[in-house]
């Protein structure tokens, strides 16, 4: 079952350049965002795709987050070590836990997607992860609180969480006047996708199959993959992995 097979399933139309783009900027990228009026399709997109490549909750590969505009620091989807006791406490995201299995399953890809990322302002409580992914892979390392700190359950929660090219972060976000703008320093550290509504004459097109314009897509997304030479030097390491997980 192809990948259109299962957005045809659930009667859903994309267009084609933006299934290839999303996958593209995957493959380049760790940090996506996807804008658009709602009804687009944004948060469906990433979601058929990591269950077209068998990314699940259930066995801790796929996470979900809502975004409230609650969300004023890291500590709201990081949790926090509580000084008095000693003790981590996670946020009610259960993001820690999520990225410390894709530290220990290193051969696993998991995929993040914040759900109207920018109803809060993006920059405050995602500020560690816009930093961390500025950096070279081998450095990228997510600080929860300081070594030198008593942490009595520090087996759970280590100090320090190695973020590997194996983690995607997917962020939807709206642009109407219930959001917050995207800084320029969020822009330079990620790739945005513009969804637009597709017509019904499209859909009719396509559930009839008679699009003359366009080339169905047969689901293949290894086809989609460019040649290492394409790429520039340093994202030729995260495409060998890409294509070791998903050969």
């Amino acid at each position: 079952e192809s990948i259109c097979d299962i957005y045809n399933k659930n009667q859903q139309l994309f267009n084609i350049n933006d299934i290839y783009n999303f996958y593209t900027c995957i493959c380049s990228s760790q940090l996506i965002i996807l804008a658009g009026m709602s009804g687009t399709g944004k948060t469906k997109l990433p979601m058929k795709f990591a269950e077209y490549f068998n990314m699940t909750e259930d066995d801790n590969t796929l996470l979900f987050v809502p975004v409230s505009p609650s969300f004023t620091e890291p500590a709201d989807i990081l949790g926090y070590l509580n000084t008095n006791t000693g003790l981590y406490s996670s946020s009610e995201t259960r993001l820690i836990e999520f990225l410390k299995h894709a530290m220990e399953n290193e051969d696993k890809m998991h995929m993040i997607i914040f759900d109207e990322m920018n109803l809060s302002q993006i920059e405050y409580w995602f500020a560690p992860f816009v930093s961390i992914l500025e950096k070279d892979l081998g450095d990228r390392k997510l600080h929860l609180y300081s070594k030198y700190q008593r942490c009595i359950n520090d087996e759970k929660y280590p100090s320090s969480i190695k973020i590997g090219n194996n983690v995607i972060f997917v962020g939807t976000i709206n642009l109407d006047e219930t959001t917050k703008n995207i800084s320029d320093r969020l822009l330079d550290r990620s790739y945005i996708i513009n969804l637009k509504k597709e017509t019904f004459m499209n859909y009719q097109a396509q559930q009839s199959d008679i699009q003359e314009n366009v080339k169905p897509f047969d689901g293949d997304f290894k086809k989609l993959m460019p040649k290492e030479s394409d790429y520039k030097k340093n994202y030729i390491e995260y495409c060998d992995f890409f294509k070791a997980v998903f050969s």
